[in-house]
């Protein structure tokens, strides 16, 4: 894991070098990193890895550049620009604007969040990743623009108390997924996804999106279905391939779903890197056991596994400092536990390099919207045929999903209170998506952003590296290219992942239909715990100050939360900005 921060001054020279170094290790105890300095007229870098850095190089004549960088299709770009092999991502993407200015950033594949300064024209150049897989944050003062890879980075710059309040009702209207411009903080700004922000001398910095997945308009036809499997294969491969590191450093949080055996059984695939599996498994919790789906495949590639036994290691243990503190409200934090355990057991057997599953609901599952498009091509048997099969095998009424789903889809409508600026906003956008299997897939991939911001702190906490295979750009524009057919079919979802996967996996995870669920490991963990947790979260700050729920309400749906009972749709993200204010609270209190 990298961290950088980079502050550019607008005309003095820089008189004192920065460390974030201490800043890192006040965070993460446990991390042990290795900073430079890099000082040039105007420009004060810091770099700092948990890695050893060897002639890291920052300058390149006029242009300096910073971040933390990881290409993906390393080939294509150095045949495109007729490029040297052997180069480090700082002096490939340097190469490439030299060629083509910042319109280079349109051909990266890979997941970056970087700064790049042209002193020959004045510019400076803030650029993150199409997907926003890694994060950037900036902050402008007097006489000075500082981006950091993390908003904790940047503490000396901005008052943590002066709160954006305007932030919080944002975040709960769009449930928790936040790629926006605002933060938490009144003075910190966030570089959305496939955005940069440019900076000119006497201008004022613009924000300018270069890459949205719904601008893609050109759609893959093939003559059969197996060339599609095939495809999909290919680029689901080379995206496994490519995040694996050489030596023996690789593992897999392996479950026994389909998203995470497919991400191992092509890591195992791979005879250059090796690959472990580490998983969790239960004695007593039975429910929550998977080894009935994943041993069979263990023995497959004749692999031992690592098992990491969470019977006693439950969640919510002292409550709420053991859920770690991200510096805006993340909802997968509350259940980052169990996550924080098997990545833990990951690099005390050597693995720091960890793959995951995660994405592959959001890209690949489907839904019956897919008849709204059957309707629309008149392919009415078609859409009957689905109606009726996912109607029996769901035992839902035919009748109200042909409302729900074909004759009046509405996907936001599912997932975003519609009174809110945020469902006009996502609705606009998806007006311009011609199909709903697309509109659909568009909404699932902004929604898995969500998730990405908590990997940090988990890779600070426990020394890991989390990368997700499934959120490769070129999976998902793949995806959003096909027929939508390929990703739902009324017996089962992710139907093109499990024709892919077949020869590869065991017919135990392909065939299953059912997936198992920790609801009776949550649950346990919340009996234990309850004293505790209740403590905290009986006075609520989120009906208090800022008036998002009702006392009444926030009582009603906590109570159905601890006896295991259906909550509102919003109540995790409501609990994620409660948790989240009194643990900043408490934060500042000890500073």
């Amino acid at each position: 894991m990298n961290w950088f921060l980079v502050s550019i001054k607008k005309e003095k020279e820089h008189n004192k070098n920065i460390s974030i170094k201490s800043k890192i290790q006040n965070e993460f105890p446990l991390c042990e990193v290795e900073e430079t300095v890099f000082q040039s007229h105007n420009i004060n870098m810091i770099y700092v890895t948990n890695q050893s850095i060897h002639n890291k190089q920052f300058q390149y004549g006029d242009l300096f550049i910073i971040g933390d960088i990881k290409i993906h299709n390393k080939k294509e770009l150095i045949s495109k620009y007729d490029l040297e092999y052997g180069q480090s991502n700082e002096s490939l993407v340097i190469q490439m604007y030299k060629r083509k200015g910042i319109a280079c950033i349109d051909d990266l594949v890979g997941e970056f969040s970087f700064v790049i300064s042209d002193k020959k024209y004045n510019r400076v150049y803030a650029i993150r990743d199409q997907i926003g897989v890694k994060p950037l944050f900036w902050v402008c003062k007097k006489d000075e623009y500082i981006f950091s890879s993390d908003i904790f980075l940047l503490k000396d710059f901005f008052d943590v108390q002066d709160l954006n309040y305007e932030y919080f009702r944002e975040f709960y209207e769009r449930n928790g997924t936040i790629d926006i411009p605002s933060t938490p903080f009144k003075q910190v700004n966030r570089i959305s996804s496939g955005h940069y922000v440019l900076i000119e001398e006497e201008k004022e910095i613009v924000s300018r999106q270069y890459w949205d997945l719904s601008d893609i308009r050109n759609e893959i036809r093939y003559s059969n279905e197996s060339e599609y499997f095939e495809k999909f294969y290919e680029i689901l491969n080379e995206s496994v391939n490519c995040r694996l590191i050489k030596g023996k450093y690789n593992s897999v949080l392996l479950s026994g779903g389909l998203d995470s055996t497919s991400i191992y059984s092509l890591a195992k695939m791979n005879e250059e890197n090796s690959i472990a599996s580490v998983s969790a498994v239960f004695d007593e919790l039975k429910e929550c056991d998977e080894r009935d789906y994943f041993e069979e495949l263990l023995m497959k590639y004749e692999d031992e596994g690592n098992y990491v036994n969470l019977d006693n290691k439950l969640m919510f243990e002292d409550f709420p400092n053991n859920i770690p503190f991200t510096y805006e409200p993340n909802v997968s934090s509350i259940s980052s536990e169990f996550s924080i355990n098997i990545a833990k057991a990951s690099v005390k057997k050597g693995f720091y390099n960890v793959l995951s599953g995660f994405g592959g609901d959001q890209l690949l599952t489907g839904s019956l919207y897919i008849t709204r498009d059957h309707l629309k091509k008149l392919r009415i048997k078609k859409l009957f045929s689905f109606l009726t099969d996912y109607s029996i095998y769901t035992n839902t009424s035919a009748y109200q999903n042909m409302i729900n789903y074909t004759l009046k889809p509405n996907i936001v409508k599912n997932f975003v209170r519609n009174e809110s600026e945020y469902y006009k906003t996502i609705e606009e956008k998806l007006k311009k998506i011609p199909t709903y299997s697309k509109k659909e897939l568009y909404f699932e991939i902004s929604n898995a952003k969500a998730h990405l911001y908590i990997d940090r702190t988990i890779g600070g906490i426990t020394g890991t590296d989390m990368n997700h295979p499934f959120l490769d750009r070129r999976l998902i524009e793949f995806m959003y290219k096909i027929p939508g057919d390929l990703r739902f079919t009324p017996e089962y979802s992710k139907y093109i992942l499990r024709k892919s996967m077949r020869n590869i996996l065991t017919p135990t995870i392909t065939d299953r239909l059912n997936k198992t669920t920790h609801l009776a490991y949550t649950y346990k963990s919340l009996k234990k715990n309850w004293d505790s947790i209740i403590k905290v979260i009986e006075h609520p700050i989120i009906v208090n100050e800022l008036g998002l729920i009702s006392k009444e309400e926030w009582k009603e749906n906590v109570g159905k939360w601890r006896n295991g009972l259906e909550t509102r749709s919003d109540f995790w993200t409501l609990l994620a900005i409660e948790i989240w204010i009194k643990k900043l609270m408490k934060k500042v209190e000890l500073n």
